[in-house]
Parts: C-alpha cells; structure tokens; sequence
C-alpha cells in the first residue's frame, strides 16, 4: 500500500496556522509515518527516528503560522530531511544503513518481500534508500521527492532505475 499526499483544505492549513489542537493531531496522524520514514531511512536507528519524529513536529508547530505554502508532505519531509542531516553532521558520523524492519514498511498483506531484503537494502547509500523508500513505499512523486532531497527531479529518475536494476542484480545473485 503506498501512502499519497492527501488532498489538504485550505481550511485545514488555516486550523494549522492558528496552532489548533485538533488540527495538529490531524496532522501528526496523517504524516508522522512519512517523517518516521525518513529519519529511520537516515539514520537506521529506531531510537533516534523517533526523537527526530517529535524534533520535526515540534519544528512544525512552531514554523506553521509562517506556513505559505499548499502542500505540507514535501515541506514536513524536508524538515526532517534537514534534521536528520543536522544530526548527522553534529555526531560527525556517516549514515549507517541498514534495512528498515519489514514489519514498518507500508506493505500490503499481499506484496511478497524476499528474505533477502535486509542484505539488499544494506547494499545501498543513504541517498538510495531514503530514494527508493520515499518513492517505492510512501508513494511520493517525483516533485515531492525532490523538495524533500533537494535532488533534481531527472536526477531522483536515474538514481532510482540505478537502484532498482542494483537490487535486481542482488536478488539475483543470491538466487543462483
């Protein structure tokens, strides 16, 4: 199942920027998985994902009576885009990627996931997973993707045929 930006009422934007409560428990139900995708896809660590989660939704609150814009995936994904590389940058670590717990995927109970998943996710950069992640199981588009990475839409295009031909020459190898 791949989870799409739903359509956002101007009423709704306006309830955000009063800082209106039930507004805010809207939000937070509709996007905390997008944001928890995300950390966890940066940062390969539940802990961590989850400070980041309530870091970005508390960024959120407090940014949205200047919210001018329409959209608010691309713009909560870009914050906890650029959180989690703050953090990265203040524990001067690279991004240690490993695969994200299937049972966090947004799948539905038909789609197959190969048990090799794990060790082809692990192949991959930060930037791939968090690619593959944002397009393949949240359902972004292109353009989301793109506010959220700063990466140019045809760039996101090649990246993401580069990865998706990687796993299948990983899948198989390791079928063989």
């Amino acid at each position: 199942m791949k989870i799409r930006s739903p359509e956002i009422q101007p009423e709704f934007i306006a309830a955000l920027q009063r800082q209106d409560a039930k507004a805010f428990e809207k939000l937070f139900a509709l996007y905390s998985g997008l944001v928890y995708s995300i950390a966890f896809s940066s940062l390969a660590d539940r802990m961590l994902a989850e400070d980041i989660l309530q870091e970005v939704f508390l960024k959120a609150y407090h940014a949205l009576p200047r919210f001018t814009g329409t959209r608010l995936s691309p713009w909560l994904g870009r914050i906890a885009h650029n959180t989690c590389i703050d953090l990265l940058r203040q524990q001067k670590k690279s991004p240690t990627v490993v695969a994200k717990p299937i049972e966090e995927l947004h799948l539905s109970a038909t789609e197959q996931v190969p048990d090799e998943l794990p060790d082809m996710m692990n192949a991959l950069s930060a930037t791939e997973k968090e690619v593959l992640v944002l397009k393949k199981i949240e359902g972004l588009s292109y353009a989301e993707i793109s506010e959220i990475t700063g990466l140019a839409e045809g760039t996101l295009r090649n990246l993401l045929v580069k990865v998706i031909r990687s796993l299948q020459g990983v899948a198989g190898e390791q079928r063989l």
